[in-house]
């Protein structure tokens, strides 16, 4: 069996985290505009809105600001290095918060040294044709999961394998062995 290398992904320009960003900004401007408050107030939060709109879409979907990571570097043992626009390099371990579906994976990242915990996203047309994110979430899944335990219970919708005894880790393990990620047993 040969070992599994760290994969490397490099983000593109996303069209769909624009229109998302855009959707759900415009949404939020609308129903802080209804509110029942005095108009000056209203005009304030509605220009908020749309300046946090244009630097969310500048920082995920155009990915041009300085702080915008342009790559990502995926290890087996959940090392993870975001790589900035920049040039700064952010080290850290994935969290058991992350989600890898088949159309979204959303990666929870603990940097090295720090409390706080930094959430990506990647859609299907941020990631290279021939690195998609289902090839990220393949390569990531052994990782992901060596943090769950796991009982001695058979289940024929993971192939075989391992139920999980907690329910903390379930929302990432079904995911993952859609993908074809085997089932293992962690002690």
């Amino acid at each position: 069996m040969k070992s599994v290398q760290s994969v490397r992904i490099e983000l593109r320009r996303s069209r769909l985290a624009g229109a998302f960003i855009t959707v759900t900004h415009l949404a939020t401007a609308a129903l802080l505009a209804w509110l029942p408050i005095d108009a000056s107030l209203r005009v304030l939060c509605v220009v908020t809105v749309g300046a946090h709109a244009l630097w969310a879409v500048r920082s995920s979907a155009l990915r041009n600001l300085g702080s915008s990571i342009v790559a990502v570097e995926l290890a087996p043992d959940r090392r993870v290095v975001l790589l900035r626009r920049d040039g700064r390099r952010m080290e850290g371990l994935a969290s058991m918060d992350s989600y890898v579906g088949e159309r979204l994976v959303t990666l929870v990242v603990r940097q090295d040294g720090s409390r706080r915990t930094r959430a990506l996203w990647l859609l299907p047309d941020m990631a290279p044709q021939e690195t998609s994110s289902v090839v990220a979430a393949q390569s990531c899944c052994g990782g992901c999961m060596s943090a769950c335990s796991h009982s001695g219970r058979s289940d024929e919708s993971t192939g075989g394998g391992d139920l999980l005894r907690s329910q903390d880790c379930a929302s990432i393990t079904r995911p993952l062995f859609a993908f074809g990620c085997p089932a293992r047993r962690y002690m």
